[in-house]
């Protein structure tokens, strides 16, 4: 059936003006059906559906007690401010640096400090 309808029109070959439809031999509604959806009137006539329904009052009202419920939709701020060592280095990139070098030690200090490092680190949290 499209086997010769130009690739500008294989996707949606209704769009096709009628003289390249003839041109073709693929007649839209004879040798090939018309479309059964309508998208940009679909489109249309879902989101008034949904705006009706979300006007509601007792959609308001809905939405209130899932949010009562579950809590907000909205993301929690991240404004914990870190704490910073003596040298302004935060606890974590800290942390990670001296798990770093404990994978790698050059002596057996480097491991015994990590532990204090963290048993300090668990108190103050």
């Amino acid at each position: 059936e499209l086997a010769d309808v130009p690739k500008k029109y294989i996707f949606e070959p209704w769009k096709m003006p009628a003289s390249v439809q003839e041109e073709v031999a693929c007649i839209i509604g004879k040798d090939y059906p018309k479309p059964i959806v309508d998208h940009s009137e679909a489109y249309k006539f879902a989101r008034k559906s949904i705006g009706e329904v979300r006007r509601k009052d007792t959609s308001k009202d809905e939405a209130k007690k899932i949010v009562k419920k579950h809590g907000s939709r909205k993301r929690p701020s991240n404004n914990r401010t870190k704490v910073k060592t003596a040298d302004n280095e935060s606890k974590s990139r800290q942390r990670k640096r001296l798990k770093k070098k404990a994978t790698s030690p050059k002596d057996g200090l480097v491991q015994s400090n990590l532990s204090n490092f963290l048993k300090i680190v668990r108190e103050d949290a």
